[in-house]
């Protein structure tokens, strides 16, 4: 008997034994057992890219401690650069304090600061050829665990940005064009830089990308750039003596024709906000002045193209536009109306085939040129060019069909907002929109009226209307009479 309970008694012991280990694995605070430590992170936000002038509020977020303070560390900046295809960053490096990198600011231990970009007034975006890849590096450091930090990095961009006018130009030799940049948010008013280039981008031997501002220049072989003395985004280009039958300097891969120059407008600001547009030499010769078609043209319409059938026209010449009563209007290159129309253009880098004339050009009426009706004769003038005999300078007209007729078209909508109004609920007047076409550069052209001919609706004059849009204002004296459905009409002003 008692050497049964013995035996029961330590298969007891034995069970209860086995179930405590096991209890000691499962819970962490006893039974000897180690704990597992919390793991501290702090993370910076947002990575963003900025303007110059403009700022940006940061946060450090701390997890894992239980002090989730942290300290600020001075601002500083990496540069990444690619060597042999292999792209390298550096380690941070601290950014000078006189705001040329930007300023921290307003930092609090509990997680917020506020960085600002570098003053445009005061600054630009530093240099790439000094930075290359630079980013502004923003640290937060963990209180409780000061080997925990994050970052936040900034990209900075000036905002610069170059529209060169006109794109694309066809210059006889020896002759010049005139070339405009218009730059953006250049406070400093730096200016443009020029380049002529027959290179295209490419990577060098050392695995570095070279883009339009940085390739070779091909002048004077291809011609000459001469900014403007007085304000440095205006240029003259002028073409050389002779067609280039060949690529300066010489290019592996590029198949561009000798004939094609690329001029670059950098802004001296920021070299990334950069435009191109492209020049094509032609040989200089008389022109020939055949005739225009179409012959007719909508009044209030938006645009309309007029296409010259005019072998040897070119950037250098100017059309003009010469209504019934004798005022005429000049369209050159520099208004971005006209556009020189070639064949197909060679291909071959070493071809000393002449390159081809042009054909003709396509004049771009815009809103403001359809706004009168009747005929308008054209002609055409070269300073250095004949024109269907004329001495160069001298405008000519063209040997056959040379004039258009702008003809009064009946004006269309097709949808107006808002498509109701509640009778009496407004004291003040409403915008009513009337989308369409053929109103006339701002809206001149059509009316609006609601219910009846006589109840004209007026255009709002700080809300400008266009040749397709009308913005009107309807008073809550016009909505007269029982509610109901009422045509809203959109008639003409001008007399057919």
């Amino acid at each position: 008997m008692g050497e049964i309970v013995g035996v029961k008694h330590r298969e007891v012991l034995k069970t209860l034994g086995t179930a405590l280990a096991a209890l000691c694995v499962f819970l962490s605070g006893g039974c000897g057992g180690g704990s597992t430590a919390n793991v501290v992170s702090v993370t910076v936000t947002p990575s963003t890219s900025l303007i110059l002038g403009q700022s940006v509020n940061l946060t450090a977020t701390v997890t894992g401690a239980t002090n989730t303070n942290v300290t600020w560390s001075k601002l500083q900046y990496t540069k990444t650069t690619t060597t042999n295809g292999k792209t390298t960053t550096s380690d941070p490096i601290e950014a000078p304090s006189d705001g040329s990198f930007g300023v921290l600011s307003n930092q609090q231990a509990t997680g917020t600061a506020t960085y600002t970009a570098p003053d445009p007034a005061k600054f630009q975006v530093p240099s790439q050829t000094d930075f290359p890849g630079l980013q502004i590096v923003i640290t937060a450091t963990s209180v409780q665990d000061p080997k925990k930090n994050g970052h936040a990095n900034i990209t900075l961009i000036s905002g610069i940005r170059a529209v060169i006018t006109p794109v694309t130009a066809s210059v006889p030799t020896k002759e010049s064009q005139q070339f405009f940049d218009t730059l953006t948010n250049d406070i400093q008013n730096q200016g443009t830089t020029w380049l002529l280039t027959q290179n295209v981008p490419n990577t060098d031997s050392s695995g570095n990308f070279i883009n339009y501002p940085k390739l070779p220049t091909c002048s004077p072989a291809c011609g000459t750039i001469t900014p403007d003395t007085n304000n440095p985004n205006v240029a003259i280009y002028t073409a050389p003596d002779t067609i280039p039958t060949a690529i300066t300097p010489a290019q592996k891969n590029n198949t561009n024709s000798p004939t094609n120059v690329t001029i670059v407008a950098t802004p001296k600001a920021d070299s990334s906000g950069f435009t191109i547009g492209t020049i094509t030499i032609v040989t200089g010769g008389p022109i020939t002045f055949n005739g225009i078609t179409p012959t007719i043209a909508p009044q209030g319409a938006t645009q309309w193209d007029i296409y010259l059938d005019a072998p040897g026209i070119s950037s250098a010449s100017a059309i003009n536009l010469i209504d019934s009563t004798g005022n005429t209007v000049k369209k050159d290159s520099t208004t971005g109306q006209v556009k020189i129309l070639f064949p197909l253009p060679a291909t071959s880098t070493t071809t000393t085939t002449t390159p081809p004339a042009s054909t003709g050009a396509r004049l771009r009426l815009n809103a403001h040129d359809l706004l009168a009706a009747g005929p308008f004769t054209i002609s055409i003038v070269d300073s250095a060019q004949t024109c269907n005999g004329n001495a160069a300078g001298t405008a000519c007209t063209a040997t056959g069909a040379g004039a258009f007729n702008v003809i009064p078209v009946r004006p269309t909508s097709t949808a107006t907002v808002p498509d109701d109004v509640v009778q009496g609920a407004n004291t003040q007047a409403t915008h009513v929109i009337v989308d369409g076409g053929y109103f006339g550069d701002g809206g001149q052209l059509a009316k609006v009226f609601f219910q009846s001919p006589g109840n004209i609706l007026s255009l709002d004059s700080s809300h400008p209307s266009s040749s397709r849009r009308l913005i009107t204002v309807i008073s809550a004296n016009q909505i007269a009479g029982s509610p109901g459905l009422y045509p809203l009409n959109v008639a003409s002003n001008s007399v057919p």
